[in-house]
C-alpha cells in the first residue's frame, strides 16, 4: 500500500516474476516528481529523489517471487550514491544546474540503455559506467570518474578459439526453424518480444501477424545474448552461414554448439527489426496458449504452468 516514503502501490513480498517486477520499478521511478517538488532543486532534493529511488529499488527486489533473483535485480538496476551522482552531474553539466543534472541522471539511471548507463561486470564487482555531455562513457573509479574508450556495439559472445584447438575444421550453416510462426513488427508496446529465465528454463514472447502472440520455450536452457543488431545481420559473426531476417535461426555446427558439446546443444538466432538474440539450449518448442493481448500477459501465464513442471534437469552424458 501507499506510505510516507512513496505513494505508490508497493507489491506483497515474493510475489511477481523477475520482468513484471522490473516494469513496476521503472513506472515507479517516473512518477517520482509527482511527490517531490523539483521546482529549485537543491542537495536536500537530490538527497530526497536518491532515497525514494533506493526504496523503490528495495522494495522490488523484496517483491521478487524468487528471492534468489535478488542480486541480479540489482544489478540490472543500478543506483550510485548521492555524492557519485552529483560528481557525474558536475561533469555532465558544467556551467549549468547541477542539482537539476543530478536528478535527471536519478530518474534516468534506471532505464539501462547504451544512452543513458550501462554495467560492467567484473569477476569481483560492477562499476557505474554512465555518458559525459559529450556522448563519452565515463566509469567511477576510486579517483573519481574517468572517461572510457568509446562503447562498440555489443557483439554475440564466441568461445576462445584455444578451447576448440583440437577440432577439425567446419563450416557453419544455417536454416529457419520453421516450428516457429513467423516474426512480425507492432507499432503497439504491449506487443514487444520479451523474454523471461529462470533456472533451465527459458521463455521467449513475441508478437507474429499469422498467429498472434507467441510463447516458444527453450529447455534446458544453456545461455543467451541480447545485441542490438536489427534486420542488417551483417554484423553478426554468423551472417554469412545465411541468416535470414526476422526467423528463428537455427546453426548448424557453430562456435557456441562445439564448446557445449557435452550437451546436446543447439545455437537460434532469433531476429527482431531491432535486436537478435543468441540462444543456446537443448531444444526449443512452441506453447499452445489461449490469445493474449500483450507479450508480458503470456509470458507471465506460460511462466505459471511451465516453470512448475520444468524443475529436473536431464543431466549430459559422462565425460
Amino acid at each position: 500500500m501507499p506510505d510516507a516514503f512513496f505513494p505508490v502501490e508497493v507489491p506483497a513480498p515474493c510475489s511477481m516474476l523477475f520482468t513484471a517486477i522490473g516494469d513496476w520499478y521503472r513506472l515507479s521511478v517516473g512518477q517520482i516528481p509527482m511527490f517531490i517538488d523539483l521546482t529549485n532543486p537543491d542537495e536536500d532534493t537530490v538527497t530526497d529523489v536518491w532515497g525514494a529511488v533506493s526504496r523503490l529499488r528495495y522494495a522490488g527486489a523484496m517483491s521478487l517471487y524468487d528471492p534468489a533473483l535478488a542480486p541480479e535485480f540489482f544489478e540490472n538496476h543500478p543506483l550510485p550514491s548521492v555524492s557519485e551522482v552529483i560528481q557525474l552531474a558536475r561533469r555532465t553539466a558544467p556551467d549549468g544546474d547541477v542539482f537539476a543534472e543530478a536528478i535527471r541522471l536519478l530518474l534516468n539511471v534506471e532505464k539501462k540503455s547504451e544512452a543513458t548507463i550501462r554495467v560492467v561486470n567484473y569477476t569481483t564487482y560492477s562499476q557505474m559506467v554512465l555518458p559525459d555531455a559529450k556522448g563519452e562513457m565515463c566509469v567511477m573509479m576510486p579517483g573519481g570518474w574517468q572517461t572510457l574508450l568509446p562503447v562498440l556495439p555489443p557483439r554475440p559472445v564466441v568461445p576462445n578459439p584455444e578451447y576448440l584447438a583440437d577440432i577439425e575444421p567446419f563450416y557453419t550453416t544455417s536454416a529457419v526453424w520453421a516450428d516457429a510462426p513467423s516474426i512480425g513488427d507492432s507499432e503497439d508496446l504491449s506487443q514487444e518480444p520479451c523474454i523471461l529465465v529462470q533456472g533451465a528454463v527459458m521463455l521467449l514472447a513475441y508478437w507474429s501477424a499469422s498467429s498472434g502472440i507467441t510463447v516458444v520455450k527453450f529447455f534446458p536452457y544453456i545461455e543467451h545474448q541480447e545485441t542490438r543488431i536489427g534486420e542488417l545481420l551483417e554484423s553478426h559473426p554468423y551472417f554469412n552461414a545465411g541468416l535470414k531476417a526476422r526467423s528463428f535461426n537455427l546453426l548448424s555446427k557453430s562456435l557456441l554448439t562445439r564448446y557445449w558439446s557435452r550437451f546436446p546443444a543447439q545455437h537460434w538466432v532469433v531476429n527482431f527489426s531491432d535486436r537478435t538474440l543468441d540462444i543456446v539450449a537443448w531444444s526449443a518448442e512452441v506453447l499452445v496458449l489461449p490469445p493474449f493481448n500483450s507479450t508480458l500477459e503470456a509470458l507471465n501465464s506460460a511462466a505459471e504452468n511451465v516453470l512448475a513442471k520444468s524443475n529436473e534437469v536431464p543431466q549430459p552424458d559422462a565425460v
